[in-house]
């Protein structure tokens, strides 16, 4: 039987998560004064929302696009932190894969990160589960890619996401590898919690979480014991559901630190057979 077009449980392996860093003509240098250090934020913000985020469901969802939910950051300038995070959710990695270099969208959407993100310093990956993460060197730097529950099926348009971001007082190898352990620990405080997936990413100083669950579960880093002696919970935003329908469709207004949930419609057809 098809399934409704708001109605897109997918697994964790086509999830594509990214670090994103602002763009050169975004970030503040330290000659700058607190006129300009507001102007190149608000600047950051407003391409993200007026133009970047929004267009993202419109140029991907006939390309497979199952979900997208980014978090603005707002970390401080110079702190070495992100300014973004996101879960880009794919109906599937095979379906990502088909189009990644066939398709005119995909390639213009691709290239379309430069004019709002450093791309030397960003980074986007596939998750693989616990027992073998993926790991990518930035700057000399690793980053990990992983998921809690790998036979999870899950919708996220729909339900509650929380993403919550952890950073730490003591960077490096130690703390992400204390990550993961807590990570693969939580499966059993996940389930009780009515959690069924977590995707996270980790640099050697800082941590982005995504929880998935039907009702919204506030604490969830402190219930799943993933905040290690020395890390701070630096965000944690309950995604809130914003409406794409369209080319036409509003931008969205970003003033603050802020996660969003895209609700648009998938197109089934590319997976599963019109009947």
């Amino acid at each position: 039987m098809a399934r409704s077009s708001v109605e897109l449980p997918v697994g964790p392996l086509g999830i594509r998560l990214f670090i994103g860093y602002r763009a050169p003509a975004f970030t503040v240098q330290p000659g700058d004064d607190e006129v300009t250090r507001n102007k190149k934020r608000t600047d950051f913000f407003n391409e993200l929302g007026g133009a970047f985020m929004p267009g993202t469901p419109v140029m991907q969802a006939p390309l497979g696009l199952g979900a997208y939910v980014p978090a603005v950051l707002d970390t401080e300038p110079g702190s070495g932190l992100p300014d973004e995070v996101a879960a880009i959710v794919y109906a599937s990695r095979a379906i990502y894969d088909r189009f990644r270099e066939t398709s005119l969208s995909r390639r213009i959407y691709t290239r379309s990160h430069v004019a709002v993100f450093d791309m030397a310093r960003s980074v986007a990956q596939f998750p693989q589960p616990l027992s073998s993460p993926t790991v990518v060197h930035v700057n000399g730097s690793a980053h990990h890619f992983t998921f809690l529950a790998p036979d999870a099926q899950v919708d996220w348009q729909a339900g509650s996401v929380r993403v919550v971001f952890l950073t730490t007082a003591s960077p490096g190898a130690a703390f992400q590898a204390d990550m993961l352990q807590r990570l693969g620990a939580s499966a059993a405080a996940a389930a009780a919690a009515g959690i069924d997936q977590v995707l996270m990413l980790s640099g050697d100083g800082f941590a982005a979480l995504w929880f998935h669950s039907e009702t919204s579960v506030a604490d969830s880093p402190q219930r799943l014991d993933l905040v290690p002696a020395g890390a701070t919970v630096m965000r944690n935003f309950e995604a809130v559901h914003i409406p794409v329908t369209g080319d036409s469709s509003p931008g969205v207004p970003v003033i603050d630190a802020m996660a969003i949930t895209f609700r648009f419609e998938r197109k089934l057809d590319l997976f599963i057979p019109p009947q």
